[in-house]
């Protein structure tokens, strides 16, 4: 899984606990970019909202560090030469 796309998730919870929560931002949905945002009840959308969020930690926590994937190589020296690499 993609951490971008954990992000992405968790912003769109993080948007519509906004819209639950602030009246103005709720009325920029409403007015403003016509979605239907504002017809679900406020409980529904806060909960809905809070497993989002979830779901988008979650991901970008199962992810984790894009650098730990690759083992890193190290050389095996033999006197002065390498004569392979090993992982580490």
């Amino acid at each position: 899984m993609n951490k971008s796309l954990g992000y992405l998730i968790a912003i769109i919870g993080l948007i519509g606990l906004a819209a639950s929560i602030i009246k103005e931002v709720n009325d920029f949905f409403k007015d403003t970019l016509k979605l239907p945002i504002s017809q679900i009840p406020e409980s529904y959308l806060i909960v809905i909202s809070i497993i989002v969020i979830a779901v988008g930690v979650y991901f970008v926590v199962k992810s984790g560090p894009v650098s730990s994937k690759k083992a890193k190589e190290v050389p095996i020296y033999h006197g002065k030469n390498i004569v392979g690499y090993r992982r580490h």
